[in-house]
């Protein structure tokens, strides 16, 4: 066999844990199915081992890496020993206590909550400690509130206190037209949209693209950062109690 072997650097993709997060270098060939990868990241850390493939995630560039797929299916520049290519990994719903997965509250002592930066895009300081805010809140058990308006869904998060809004939260998949739409404004992905030319789950990433665009704040786009969240308030598919959700 002629193909060449293509090398991964893997890190997490939490920002926001405490410590010193575990790194690995895997390897594989252009044929590798990515739940390959799953299984030797479970041979390196054995805390893995009892967790099942769907609930850890690879992404590439904050793209899926689906377990059907192969390596070769995506165009990823770099794969050398000195220049591999970085993916990240993310544990959803694992019930590891360990420390190297404690979250900096005890939000993930709670089943079905969550709530963190992505590791792709850039966020401020001040929208990090915001974000802080409002997981403290979930950890504490006060719940996101649905706005009264609007097509889509933007929920107010809250701070310890409940009385005071610190961020608002609009799941990509509950955008009008989108598939968990709240307010009976439902749609597939990537359908026509209200507004021509701008289609269904697309608003999100469009929103944080306006403030990355607003230099030095001339057109005030308020401070926008997409994160990953999930509560059983979110308006979740039938019969599960809490999705991770994207905004």
């Amino acid at each position: 066999c002629n193909d060449p072997v293509i090398h991964f650097k893997v890190v997490s993709a939490r920002q926001d844990m405490t410590g010193e997060q575990p790194k690995f270098d895997l390897s594989g060939m252009p044929f590798t199915r990515w739940q390959m990868f799953k299984l030797a990241l479970k041979e390196r850390w054995p805390l893995l081992k009892t967790v099942p493939d769907a609930s850890i995630r690879l992404l590439y560039k904050g793209v899926e890496l689906r377990n059907s797929g192969v390596v070769d299916d995506y165009n990823m520049q770099g794969g050398t020993v000195d220049a591999p290519i970085e993916l990240q990994y993310l544990i959803i719903d694992s019930g590891i206590q360990d420390a190297t997965l404690s979250s900096l509250t005890t939000v993930d002592e709670v089943p079905n909550v969550g709530l963190y930066v992505d590791a792709q895009v850039m966020c401020t300081h001040q929208l990090k400690l915001r974000v802080k805010e409002a997981r403290e809140a979930f950890g504490l058990g006060i719940k996101p509130k649905l706005s009264d308006e609007g097509t889509g869904a933007t929920y107010m998060l809250m701070n310890k206190t409940g009385r005071e809004t610190v961020a608002v939260f609009k799941p990509k998949d509950e955008e009008a037209f989108a598939p968990n739409n709240p307010r009976e404004f439902q749609g597939k992905e990537h359908t026509q949209c209200l507004r021509q030319g701008v289609l269904s789950t697309t608003q999100a990433a469009r929103e944080v693209a306006a403030h990355l665009l607003d230099h030095k704040g001339f057109a005030d786009v308020p401070m926008t950062t997409l994160v990953h969240a999930k509560h059983p308030n979110f308006c979740n598919p039938k019969g599960r109690d809490g999705v991770e959700k994207i905004v």
